[in-house]
C-alpha cells in the first residue's frame, strides 16, 4: 500500500479529490448515484457536538441496498484543525475531516485503511468489532485502494449542500446539540447495525409472504408468529454476545485528531502471500 502524499483534507477537498486521487470519472459516478439516491432517501443530522475545539456531526444515512426498510447507518464527521487562524473562523470550511461509518461496505473495504492514513475517527474505534481494525481488507479490497464509501460520500455531499446551515460554528450551540455522553452512546456499533439488518431482512420476508395472500389462514398466522419469535431469539442471542463488549454507558475518551496512526505503531495483520508467489 502506497503512502499518501497528503495527510489531511478539508471537506471540499475530500469530495473533489479523496486522498489526493483526482479520478473525475469515478467521482462523477458517485455523484450520479447521490443525485438518484437523495430523490428517495432522506439523510438527517442526528446530533452535533463541540468539544475541545473539535466539531462532530452525527448523520443517519438510509441503506441504499435495503430499500423500503428502516435500516439506517451512522456516519460521523469530525472537523479539526491545527491552525490557530482557522480556529478563529466562524465556519468549518477550512477544517480538516475524519470519518466513521458502521456500514458493512466501509467496515469491510476501508476502515483499516482509513485508520492507517489518519482518516478514521480514533475516538470511535470501540464501535467496531474487536480486532477488525487490525486486519487489512484482503478479500473486499485486495489492492488496498482508498476511495469513498457510498455512505461517507452521501454524508459529505449532504453537508456540502447544507453548509450554510450546518457548518456554521454558532449552530453547534443550538442545533441538534447533545451531551458528550449521549452523543457517543447513540452511535450504534457495527454489531448492532448487522443485527438490525438481519431483523429487517426477516421482517421483509414476512411482509412478502403476507402480500401473497392478504386473507391469512390460521396456519399462516401461526407461521407468522413463529417467524417473529425467531427474530426475537436472534436479537436476544446477539445482544447477549454483545454485552461482553464495552459498556455503552461508560465514559468515552476523546482522542485528539492530530494523533493520527501514521505517528504511532499499530498492529496490522497483513495477508499471507499465496503459494508460488514471493
Amino acid at each position: 500500500m502506497e503512502q499518501l502524499k497528503i495527510s489531511h483534507q478539508t471537506l471540499k477537498e475530500f469530495i473533489e479529490s479523496p486522498f489526493g486521487n483526482p479520478d473525475n470519472q469515478k467521482r462523477l459516478q458517485y455523484e450520479d448515484r447521490y443525485q438518484k439516491y437523495k430523490r428517495n432517501n432522506k439523510i438527517r443530522v442526528e446530533a452535533t457536538l463541540e468539544i475541545d475545539k473539535n466539531y462532530f456531526i452525527h448523520l443517519k444515512v438510509p441503506s441504499e441496498s435495503q430499500k423500503g426498510t428502516t435500516v439506517y447507518y451512522d456516519v460521523v464527521v469530525q472537523f479539526f484543525t491545527t491552525n490557530s487562524d482557522v480556529e478563529k473562523e466562524l465556519n468549518l470550511r477550512n477544517y480538516y475531516v475524519q470519518f466513521f461509518s458502521n456500514s458493512p461496505g466501509f467496515v469491510y473495504q476501508y476502515a483499516t485503511l482509513y485508520r492507517i492514513e489518519g482518516y478514521l475517527i480514533e475516538t470511535l474505534t470501540d464501535k467496531f468489532t474487536p480486532g477488525a481494525l487490525e486486519i487489512l481488507p484482503d478479500k473486499a479490497n485486495k489492492d488496498y485502494k482508498l476511495y469513498y464509501d457510498s455512505t461517507i460520500y452521501y454524508a459529505c455531499r449532504y453537508l456540502q449542500d447544507n453548509r450554510m446551515v450546518i457548518l456554521g460554528k454558532l449552530n453547534f450551540k443550538i442545533f441538534k446539540r447533545k451531551t458528550t455522553e449521549n452523543f457517543f452512546k447513540d452511535i450504534q456499533s457495527f454489531e448492532y447495525v448487522n443485527l438490525d439488518r438481519d431483523i429487517s431482512k426477516l421482517e421483509q420476508g414476512i411482509r412478502e409472504e403476507i402480500a401473497k395472500d392478504t386473507a391469512l389462514s390460521k396456519k399462516d398466522e401461526l407461521k407468522l408468529e413463529k417467524n417473529k419469535q425467531i427474530g426475537l431469539d436472534i436479537r436476544k442471542k446477539k445482544e447477549a454476545r454483545m454485552s461482553t463488549f464495552k459498556d455503552p454507558s461508560a465514559e468515552t475518551k476523546i482522542i485528539k485528531a492530530g494523533r493520527s496512526t501514521k505517528n504511532r505503531s499499530i498492529k496490522v495483520i497483513r495477508p499471507k502471500p499465496k503459494k508460488g508467489h514471493r
